[in-house]
């Protein structure tokens, strides 16, 4: 399927206004440039120059100011026809870490090396290995999940502030952990002990709360876990 974005925004269709017509959803220019990158309202990766790559912002939804919001996107298309991906990143604005892994694939692509189009948009899922798997880009498969001795779960558990305070961690991430470990004590100004946290699962360690202090009813840490909860805690659902 080819790649596409749609604006809520954009105009309908028989509406020139700068548009590129492939058939169903045609690339719309708006006419405005931010930061020397052309502002689309809708995109059809049919339509780019193959063998290198398009930096793009996509108008979106308008703001109760009237102004557009604006999110970023990259399109590396090869210089041959092929698979299509997407690549998406920054839904939850504090977690940067996939927006660096998509910026790092990207950045790595190189167009008149590929056969197919990959897009970013960074607001990840798909890593290089999946790309060449696919014939996307050439060469060997690379590290994989057994090879990094990944843990495969079956659902997550959080444990949650109840106060408000300083966090003292006595785990880190991809620490494995058992049912009852003590996980993070909590501390007011005074340095007197509010509460502590015990994981309710045996697992590992997938995500910590770096801030230094919590409020009550905070995500503190995420626990991937192959087994059910010990004290009947409920795995977490987004």
């Amino acid at each position: 399927m080819t790649p596409e974005l749609v604006s809520a925004a954009a105009p309908p269709p028989g509406v020139k206004a700068g548009g590129v017509k492939t058939g169903g959803v045609r690339t719309v220019f708006t006419g405005d440039v931010i930061n020397g990158k052309k502002v689309v309202s809708s995109l059809n990766t049919d339509d780019l120059e193959p063998g290198r790559k398009h930096l793009l912002y996509f108008q979106g939804v308008q703001m109760s100011t009237g102004q557009y919001w604006y999110v970023s996107v990259i399109v590396a298309k090869g210089i041959r026809p092929g698979k299509r991906f997407t690549l998406t990143s920054g839904v939850h604005g504090d977690e940067m870490s996939s927006v660096h892994t998509v910026q790092t694939i990207m950045g790595r692509l190189n167009p008149a090396e590929m056969t197919g189009t990959v897009m970013a948009v960074l607001f990840v899922d798909g890593t290089p290995n999946d790309l060449k798997h696919y014939g996307v880009i050439p060469g060997p498969i690379g590290r994989t999940a057994i090879d990094a001795n990944v843990l495969i779960g079956q659902n997550v558990y959080t444990v949650v502030s109840s106060k408000g305070g300083f966090i003292e961690w006595l785990v880190k991430i991809t620490d494995n952990v058992r049912a009852g470990q003590k996980l993070a004590i909590q501390r007011n100004a005074f340095g007197e002990v509010l509460a502590e946290y015990i994981s309710p699962v045996q697992g590992r360690i997938s995500a910590l709360r770096s801030d230094a202090t919590s409020e009550p009813g905070n995500v503190l840490v995420f626990i991937l876990s192959t087994s059910a909860a010990a004290s009947g805690a409920v795995p977490y659902v987004e």
